[in-house]
């Protein structure tokens, strides 16, 4: 019987696109559930592999990659002076406070900037006392970012006039909700710090833990409550320009790049510089510390990451373990590769007929390229569950909980499972390419003729969209010997039939022979269609 040209014709449309992949799809979960081992080793080996990539990426993203929650991160810029200072210092990329009133008071490159300076406080609320992480801030911290309150409002510039005379609090999110329980009436309500009164005026937006990884302040006041904060300097630090303590940030104007806001600020740091040097604290100087003091210059770094030392110290162990496991990968591909070629060559039979039989060699790599894929698939996903244990585990052991403010979540969010995406595809090109390219270069006439003595017993059967042939090893043995003889014709005449019957995917199994038909281009005068139609 012949097929006919309805069932056999597939056109190249979306919807026979997909149809093609859905039957493929079917085929390779069914071949998969038939070698349990296979998977099972397959899949756990890749799981290891993507979810060991995945895991260690979602640390490398939120520690190196991912720029600070506010609003237009890049145009964010830290000021750092630079040079041989006189003075005190309490940090790097620090500056004095009274500097960064005169940068933000005259500069033509920023549209706003802010100052800061982490340090810590006593907390007593109710019947409880504890020690909190605190961030001194300007007036314009928030606003420059871009942070709403949640409730209530922010510090605003108002609150930088009088020093000690800004008694406010604005909480941090997440403290607000752990430590007070999201109470919505702590707007107005007393806390004690240092033994000193203030009000809570407010809760920053949800998200926002400051500007240092590694410094998750739970309580942002104003600096100019510093002598309140910072208790037991003798010195004024508001007004003393010999103490170098606050980071000062700016935000930059639309056109003006880093270099730019660099190369204006240097004319003004140098008049600053000369008129600092004639202070009575440069009454005792040497003119050698004088030299080297007028010398320094200010640099502007990047803010779009905010500032951190512990940033810079885990860059390399983070681009190591990265590479680490990406050869690991690289490794487990190989291995899965070459269990492939081992599963591939006893197929060798099943892609000669179809060779034999009509289909494209594309179309057949085509659905091996399938089964590798699903099988990354599967690895990928579970490789996520992987990923999401290890980080926990990780940030278990070497984060604990009074680390300090490393706020790094293990819970895959859209930029973790597009890149567990893209290594769950890429995995399963890599490892299935080589196998599917190797198993369909047969020998189609040696191979065919091989196997045809092997068909004995049992009845058999080739089945699927109409075509049938008689049952018994004969006619089995018979059939293949004929498509064998046409090979050797087709080969001889570099010449390839196509024809209605092409099988999509076949096994012998107790001597029978069962078959899934995928229609072709019609040639009922072709030789394989001959075959077809007479078994």
């Amino acid at each position: 019987m012949i097929i006919p040209a309805s069932a056999s014709t597939r056109r190249l449309t979306f919807t026979g696109w997909l149809d093609t992949v859905l039957r493929d799809l079917k085929y390779t979960f069914r071949m998969l559930a038939r070698t349990p081992g296979f998977t099972a080793v397959a899949v756990l080996t890749l799981a290891l592999g993507i979810g060991a990539n995945t895991a260690i990426f979602t640390l490398l993203d939120q520690v190196l990659l991912r720029l600070l929650p506010v609003k237009d991160p890049q145009q964010l810029v830290l000021l750092t002076m630079k040079g041989r200072h006189y003075g005190s210092n309490w940090g790097g990329n620090a500056i004095s406070h009274p500097m960064f009133r005169d940068f933000r008071d005259h500069n033509e490159v920023f549209s706003d900037m802010f100052c800061r300076f982490p340090t810590s406080a006593s907390l007593s609320f109710g019947q409880q006392a504890e020690r909190v992480s605190v961030e001194l801030v300007s007036g314009t911290y928030f606003s420059t970012l871009g942070i709403v309150p949640a409730m209530g409002r922010t510090l605003t510039p108002e609150d930088d006039q009088v020093p000690s005379g800004h008694p406010y609090i604005v909480l941090n999110y997440n403290f607000w909700k752990t430590r007070f329980a999201g109470d919505p009436q702590i707007v107005g309500k007393t806390l004690t710090l240092n033994n000193y009164k203030m009000t809570v005026v407010g809760v920053a937006q949800a998200g926002f833990d400051g500007v240092e990884l590694g410094f998750s302040p739970k309580i942002f006041i104003p600096i100019m409550m510093q002598p309140q904060i910072i208790v037991g300097n003798p010195e004024d630090m508001l007004k003393e320009r010999r103490n170098r303590w606050v980071n000062a940030f700016g935000r930059l104007k639309p056109a003006i790049s880093q270099q730019q806001a660099k190369a204006a600020l240097q004319p003004f740091m140098r008049s600053m510089l000369e008129s600092e040097v004639q202070l009575p604290a440069f009454a005792h100087a040497s003119k050698y510390d004088r030299d080297e003091f007028l010398k320094c210059w200010i640099d502007v770094l990047p803010g779009s990451q905010g500032r951190s030392y512990t940033r810079r110290q885990l860059t390399t162990p983070l681009w190591v373990l990265m590479a680490t496991t990406g050869v690991v990968l690289l490794i487990a591909c190989a291995n899965l590769a070459n269990l492939l070629l081992v599963r591939g060559s006893s197929r060798v039979k099943e892609i000669a007929v179809r060779l034999a039989m009509g289909a494209t060699r594309p179309r057949i790599i085509g659905q091996l390229l399938i089964e590798s894929l699903s099988l990354s698939a599967l690895g990928g996903l579970t490789g996520l569950a992987v990923a999401f244990w290890a980080d926990r585990a990780l940030m278990k052991i070497y984060l604990p909980s009074d680390s300090g403010g490393m706020n790094i979540s293990s819970a895959p969010d859209l930029r973790i499972l597009l890149f567990n995406l893209a290594v769950t595809v890429l995995t399963g090109v890599i490892f299935g390419l080589v196998p599917a390219l190797q198993t369909t270069k047969p020998n189609l006439a040696g191979t065919l003729k091989d196997q045809a003595g092997a068909v004995v017993g049992g009845a058999g059967e080739l089945c699927g969209d109409g075509v049938a042939h008689s049952n018994g090893a004969d006619s089995s043995a018979r059939w293949i010997n004929i498509v064998a003889d046409i090979s050797d014709k087709q080969v001889a005449a570099s010449q390839t039939y196509n024809c209605d019957a092409v099988v999509s995917s076949a096994e012998w199994s107790g001597g029978s022979y069962a078959s899934d038909i995928t229609g072709s281009r019609r040639d009922s005068g072709s030789p394989a269609c001959s075959v077809a139609a007479h078994l």
